[in-house]
């Protein structure tokens, strides 16, 4: 397991340097920054964050609270706010809620409306009730992979044939849909660097002191449609 001291030897820097830039107690030059962190991911480096809570009298953790994490984009995500947040010395705490509405009235995130949309079973029951009003239909976007998978249950097993018949499409994509059966065509969003953006920016306002908050910031992220066998 990678030191302190192993960081320090590959950045070429002092202890002391490398211990002010990864807890982030006083200023490094933000060059200096980025190549103790550089040789701290590529030594596979952790810090210790609850003994440093502990010896500092705060917390530095983080708190994520999400719908689900089983076949849903959130998981790659949080992968990407772990690394960011890890790396600025930082812990993160994950609730995932696994759309209980007991839990998430005690975290007071969502709305029932939420709850519902993020399940297979209401993509199989939305595409049933779509095929019923529109027997003619041919194509179905569903908002999330898990959705999409219910819709191509529910198309096949009515006998009818994905592409050709019916096409699904996915607006939110996960790897998942590219292990299917038939793979399903979905947009896939750079979930990871979203995660990571999420997190600089959490921490960013955190370490900011009263007088020099970070004002709001909007962040686009490109997207990406990936055709598979079910268009």
């Amino acid at each position: 397991m990678a030191t302190l001291k192993d960081v320090t030897k590959l950045a070429s820097v002092d202890v002391s340097t490398v211990s002010r830039a990864l807890n982030n107690t006083s200023y490094v030059h933000p060059d200096t920054k980025e190549r103790i962190y550089a040789a701290a991911r590529e030594l596979g480096y952790h810090p210790n964050v609850m003994a440093q809570a502990l010896r500092q009298g705060k917390r530095h953790t983080i708190g994520v609270v999400v719908p689900r994490l089983h076949m849903a984009i959130f998981s790659e995500i949080l992968q990407g706010i772990e690394q960011q947040a890890s790396g600025l010395g930082y812990a993160t705490l994950i609730c995932s809620t696994n759309d209980n509405a007991k839990t998430e009235k005690e975290w007071e995130i969502t709305s029932q409306s939420d709850r519902e949309v993020n399940s297979f079973r209401y993509g199989y029951d939305c595409a049933n009730q779509l095929l019923d009003e529109n027997p003619d239909l041919d194509a179905i976007m569903a908002s999330v992979d898990v959705q999409g998978l219910g819709a191509i249950r529910a198309v096949s097993e009515r006998g009818l044939r994905i592409p050709e018949d019916v096409k699904v499409i996915s607006l939110t994509g996960h790897r998942v849909g590219r292990m299917l059966e038939t793979t399903m065509t979905s947009i896939e969003m750079p979930a990871f660097e979203m995660g990571k953006a999420a997190a600089k920016m959490t921490i960013d306002d955190i370490e900011a002191d009263s007088k020099h908050k970070p004002g709001r910031r909007h962040l686009t992220f490109a997207t990406t449609l990936v055709e598979r066998e079910s268009t």
